[in-house]
């Protein structure tokens, strides 16, 4: 599996998961404000994925008092670093403390009222923020491609100007032909996209909008993409 995700600079994060026929590690949902997704093994990647979720729930549990999925809000830089925190106790400790998994995680939502992004945390417990980033099976080959296209699209390779002046629709686009590189023939109806957008409002009270598209969705977008 190989996970494509970029953050543009409108604060909407474009999250690409394709999986294949026999295992599958979907987007998942910690909160309201926060999604995360892992790849690597696929023992591995389903335990961190549990790790995460427990971890998502002792957070929520803290600052909210146990609300409802739909309605807690989760700062997605603080559960990057605690999760950060968990897995390098591994790489620190002997005996009871477990086993480095090998599997990655990268986690999309929100900071605060007006702040979204996107954090990668390693096997070893390295973290940190990204505009881009790939994880799973092909994943180096998959971030060498971006950057081609990003030096192609952009002379001066700017990437901090780059990302913030990408569309969602290009986003997308740039995504799934990363994925396509490295897994030409997996089938597009495993693909699934989730689409992050900030608050309406300008003080950020109302709460983000998800938005999960699932294969045929993504590979009508992309025809009606190429047709532009």
């Amino acid at each position: 599996e190989t996970t494509a995700t970029m953050e543009n600079g409108k604060n909407v994060t474009i999250s690409l998961l394709m999986t294949s026929t026999n295992y599958r590690a979907p987007l998942s949902r910690l909160a309201e404000t926060a999604w995360m997704v892992t790849g690597g093994n696929a023992v591995d990647s389903n335990i961190l994925q549990s790790q995460i979720r427990r971890l998502s729930e002792s957070l929520q549990q803290a600052n909210d008092g146990g609300q409802s999925l739909s309605t807690s809000t989760l700062s997605c830089a603080i559960l990057a670093r605690k999760t950060s925190d968990h897995l390098q106790t591994v790489t620190q400790k002997m005996g009871n403390a477990g086993r480095i998994l090998a599997s990655f995680a990268l986690l999309a939502g929100r900071n605060d009222k007006n702040s979204y992004s996107l954090w990668r945390i390693d096997p070893s417990g390295q973290f940190w923020k990204c505009n881009a980033s790939c994880i799973g099976r092909g994943a180096a080959a998959a971030e060498e491609h971006l950057l081609k296209l990003i030096s192609n699209k952009n002379d001066s390779v700017d990437l901090s100007t780059f990302f913030r002046n990408l569309s969602t629709q290009e986003a997308i686009s740039m995504a799934c032909e990363c994925i396509d590189t490295v897994l030409p023939k997996e089938n597009k109806l495993y693909w699934q996209a989730l689409i992050l957008r900030p608050p309406l409002s300008e003080n950020g009270d109302q709460a983000s909008t998800s938005q999960v598209l699932n294969g045929d969705e993504i590979v009508a977008l992309l025809k009606s993409i190429s047709k532009q």
